[in-house]
């Protein structure tokens, strides 16, 4: 029976865990313990606790994850949508270093069975992580060809390590930062080498709102 009730649950860059409900009973956000929050939700569908781990990755906005309704609700997978704020940082193009500004970023890691199945990335306007919207836009990341049309992010051949904690994640967006731009317009990093700031008059708008990436279905590519 649907009671017309929305539990909200936000994680902040300390690593808190607040929830609130929007509906036919509203109530302001509570500050809850992420593994008591976890307990309930493993209880709530009979999960062992050993399935699930609370580690969460740095600075990690969105957790979701994924259960098999036709196999005693067994954890298929999960997915962790991490915030990283704009800096001015070197990168690689082909074998020449830059130095650029990055806008904010959203990176988003899919696991399943402690691999990554798939990873992306979009630039974002927002300075604060607690000001994401389901409205917030998303924008293509700027640099090079690295990033496929649907955000999806491209390692080459470089092989990705096993997860067994999700708090190893945090480490990646970095890790994908340092690899070589291998295609793409040189021209950006040359107008944008030594620049402070990433304008946001050249970021490109993606098709869908941060709604969309919040929702995604555990993906296999």
């Amino acid at each position: 029976m649907d009671t017309g009730l929305d539990v909200i649950i936000k994680l902040t860059r300390a690593g808190e865990v607040w929830v609130e409900s929007e509906g036919v009973t509203k109530t302001p956000p509570k500050q809850v313990d992420p593994y008591e929050l976890a307990r309930l939700f493993m209880k709530f569908f009979s999960v062992e606790e050993h399935q699930i781990s609370m580690e969460l990755p740095e600075s990690c906005v969105h957790v979701q994850i994924f259960y098999d309704a036709n196999n005693d609700w067994a954890v298929l997978g999960s997915s962790f949508i991490l915030f990283r704020p704009a800096q001015v940082r070197k990168v690689l193009f082909f074998d020449d270093e830059y130095t650029v500004p990055l806008p904010p970023l959203l990176f988003k890691y899919y696991l399943a069975d402690a691999k990554i199945t798939s990873s992306y990335v979009f630039a974002v306007e927002l300075s604060d992580p607690g000001l994401l919207r389901d409205d917030t836009m998303l924008y293509h990341f700027p640099y090079g060809e690295n990033v496929y049309g649907d955000g999806r992010m491209c390692h080459g051949t470089n092989r990705l390590p096993e997860i067994k904690s999700p708090r190893q994640l945090s480490s990646l967006p970095e890790y994908f930062l340092q690899l070589p731009f291998t295609g793409g317009n040189r021209d950006i990093f040359e107008h944008m080498n030594g620049k402070p700031v990433f304008p946001s008059r050249l970021l490109e708008p993606f098709s869908c709102k941060y709604a969309w990436l919040k929702q995604g279905q555990l993906s296999y590519y």
